[in-house]
């Protein structure tokens, strides 16, 4: 079709006033000890949900389980 690519010139902007209207939001992510949460989707979602929500609005919750042995598991229970 063409012979070079189409370039596309501009800046990804967001309005430091930019607000959702919503309900307020928890967010609890569950997370076994044995796993590493860095990097991991739920956080990921906090960090840009956060940027649209009102603070008092929403709340990021990591609740970590140790299920290494089996009176924690009977704890958990």
């Amino acid at each position: 079709m063409l012979k070079e690519p189409l370039v596309i010139r501009g800046d990804y902007q967001l309005t430091a006033s930019s607000q959702v209207l919503a309900e307020p939001l928890l967010l609890l992510h569950f997370i076994l000890a044995s796993i590493d949460p860095k990097g991991n989707p739920a956080r990921i979602s906090a960090e840009l949900l956060s940027g649209f929500l009102p603070e008092e609005s929403f709340v990021y919750k990591e609740v970590i389980f140790d299920l290494s042995t089996d009176e924690l598991v009977v704890k958990y229970v």
